[in-house]
């Protein structure tokens, strides 16, 4: 006797279900593969002694890459230059962001638009050009900025991305152009906030400073946060800057962190497992300090609750 295999019907929500399983799972399944699996697989690395060629066994050494790591003066050196560069660049492009938000934001009609425009476009340039552009400028034979020096009477301007000092300088200075993209952030939150506010400090009497510092600066709390956690971030594994500026290798101009941590990877002889000890050791860094400015903001905020 043959029976008869009824087909299960699916309902709405088993359909619903089984259509976003469908839809997502490109985007699971590349995250699963080129970022959770990266992630766990450099971690076992990092106590291992394993080179990036492969030629030697690779054996299990426990936390001698990361007492390596402490022990390197090599390594405290790019912090500190990296922890400079990102206090530097983080108070440049929030304090310039914010204050073309709320200049732009007293302007009206078509030429906040265009300003808007003109501050954020630079932003989404790729980084590359952007670098390759400051590299132009700042060329110590005919660069633009030497050239000024010169004729107001520097007879030996600085040679720029040639010395450790003058290249961070220099790289501090050019990481203005990316604060079109905080601008637009603090301006979406300025447009945010009621009117109404304003108006009733303006009826107590409060100046445009006290409206600032008592009105727009605790609303924009949330967003500052964001930005200046994004700057943390960021500043702390610039790379591709240094990298098109001056390259890999001992002897760099801009060592920083992650440049480092690249020379150990890529660069003769290839210690892969040390430098995937430098990268945790980085996202342990990292994670601590978004952990501590976290609790900061949150108890500035109950302050003003």
């Amino acid at each position: 006797m043959i029976k008869k295999i009824k087909k299960r019907k699916l309902n709405n929500k088993q359909r619903q279900g089984l259509m976003f399983l469908l839809f997502a799972s490109p985007g699971l399944i590349g995250f699963l593969l080129l970022s959770v699996y990266p992630m766990l697989r450099s971690f076992y690395l990092s106590f291992t002694n394993r080179t990036l060629l492969g030629y030697d066994e690779t054996k299990f050494i426990y936390f001698k890459n990361y007492l390596r790591a402490f022990d390197d003066p090599y390594v405290w050196e790019s912090l500190k230059i990296s922890f400079v560069f990102t206090i530097a660049t983080l108070i440049i492009t929030n304090v310039i962001g914010l204050l073309s938000a709320l200049l732009i934001n007293t302007i009206k009609g078509k030429k906040s638009s265009f300003f808007r425009t003109a501050f954020y476009l630079p932003s989404i340039l790729p980084a590359v050009s952007m670098v390759i552009m400051f590299s132009w400028i700042f060329n110590p034979a005919t660069g633009i900025i030497n050239s000024i020096l010169r004729s107001m009477g520097v007879s030996n301007p600085p040679l720029w991305f040639q010395g450790s000092k003058t290249a961070l300088n220099a790289l501090i200075l050019t990481s203005f152009w990316a604060f079109g993209a905080k601008m637009v952030i603090f301006f979406s939150a300025r447009q945010g906030i009621s009117l109404d506010y304003y108006e009733a400090a303006e009826i107590d009497g409060a100046t445009s400073f006290q409206q600032f510092r008592f009105i727009t600066l605790p609303l924009l709390q949330n967003v500052i946060f964001y930005n200046v956690l994004m700057s943390i971030v960021g500043g702390l594994q610039i790379f591709t800057e240094a990298y098109v500026l001056s390259g890999t290798g001992e002897g760099v101009p801009i060592n920083f962190y992650v440049i480092n941590l690249y020379t150990h990877a890529f660069n003769s002889p290839y210690q892969l497992g040390y430098a995937s000890a430098l990268a945790w050791i980085l996202f342990f860094i990292i994670i601590v300090f978004a952990a501590t400015y976290y609790l900061i903001n949150r108890r500035i905020k109950r302050k003003y609750e």
